[in-house]
């Protein structure tokens, strides 16, 4: 978990006592788009975990301006993701592959 929280620290610019095994990297610390792709494609070369059937759009929103994002909330057209828990990402480390 130490070199976990590390790395999430190093990558978010955060510190560790807001992280536990409960905080969801997207909704907790609010990941998403360009940077959660980057997080998760450095998460798989530090830790040597396959992400190759990680299905990214389940659990991140996509990039987009302030006023798409606005409009679509309000019209309701936002769609739910998963949470994505460090929980989880501690589990991708130990059996080798997140999916």
């Amino acid at each position: 978990m130490n070199d976990l929280k590390a790395f999430i620290c190093k990558c978010l610019m955060i510190e560790k006592d807001k992280i536990s095994q409960d905080t969801s990297v997207n909704q907790d610390l609010g990941l998403y788009g360009e940077e959660a792709f980057e997080f998760i494609l450095d998460f798989s070369k530090s830790f040597n975990v396959d992400i190759s059937h990680f299905e990214f759009h389940k659990y991140f929103k996509p990039e987009m301006d302030a006023i798409t994002g606005f409009i679509g909330w309000k019209a309701g057209l936002e769609k739910k993701r998963l949470p994505l828990f460090v929980s989880d990402l501690e589990e991708a480390i130990k059996k080798g592959v997140l999916n």
